[in-house]
């Protein structure tokens, strides 16, 4: 899945979310010919990858050889949308805006990746301080405001978009409240718990959220997505998707979640937000 960096952004790593599928299959392949995600829009390929300084760690380089593309939306964003999913891309992440998600000069892209089945992904919360600020492994020149990826944001999106398939990635760290709220609300929104925070709050948190008064909400619950927020070409990413599954095997016995829903987080949610119809 193609990361964005909205207008004016860096380029930047991509992330994809995970199934728990036996062998970890990822559910949202990545096209198998790098050149047919948007032929002529770089002079070569490789400067769509993101480049780490070189002070970024191993773990920066290493995902700075994944063949996912990073784009960065300084100019002709529709078109280069377009390329994206009509080349095998199922959907696009976003990440360090400069304006809200829900401003309304976003939403002639949003309306690209409706029209093509695919999916828009959203980085909402916090955002590590050595990402996007100057000096960071993707500096720019202006700083984060991490309040434009606030799940509130989503709200906006998804009432202009109810048909567009929306993933709030990492629960929105620290809005917890706020993004339970956004994903009971609207069928098309679906969210998921990766990250360095969720998996090391309470369970008792959890299940005030998601089981409010002791009823477990299942209609919020069942459209959660398993997450690593980990990369495969990352070293030791294993240790990554070990401690996710550690902790989402927690949730479910937390929240006492019956079968047909751990299946839908799992890997079924996945399937049909990465399906296209293509």
């Amino acid at each position: 899945m193609p990361t964005a960096a909205m207008p004016q952004g860096t380029k930047t790593a991509n992330l994809s979310f995970r199934s728990r599928w036996p062998g970890g299959r990822n559910i949202a392949p990545r096209s198998n010919s790098s050149n047919s995600i948007a032929p002529g829009e770089s002079k070569n390929y490789s400067s769509w990858i993101p480049r780490p300084s070189p002070s970024s760690t191993s773990a920066s380089s290493a995902i700075s050889s994944s063949p996912s593309p990073a784009l960065t939306w300084t100019s002709a964003p529709r078109p280069t949308s377009r390329r994206c999913l009509s080349g095998g891309g199922r959907g696009i992440k976003f990440i360090g805006p400069l304006h809200s998600y829900g401003d309304s000069r976003y939403f002639p892209l949003y309306d690209v990746i409706r029209k093509h089945r695919g999916l828009a992904m959203f980085h909402t919360g916090f955002l590590a301080v050595e990402i996007f600020n100057p000096g960071g492994i993707y500096a720019r020149n202006d700083y984060l405001d991490i309040t434009h990826m606030r799940p509130a944001a989503i709200d906006r999106v998804a009432r202009a978009f109810p048909d567009l398939k929306i993933l709030m990635a990492h629960f929105g760290n620290p809005w917890w409240e706020e993004t339970w709220t956004v994903l009971k609300s609207h069928k098309n929104v679906y969210a998921e718990l990766s990250g360095g925070t969720a998996k090391t709050r309470s369970m008792v948190m959890w299940q005030r959220i998601f089981a409010p008064g002791g009823k477990l909400h299942a209609e919020s619950a069942s459209k959660l997505c398993f997450g690593t927020d980990g990369s495969s070409f990352a070293p030791d990413h294993y240790k990554d998707l070990k401690r996710m599954t550690d902790f989402y095997d927690r949730l479910y016995e937390a929240l006492r979640l019956p079968e047909e829903i751990r299946r839908k987080i799992d890997r079924e949610n996945a399937i049909v937000l990465a399906d296209t119809g293509a």
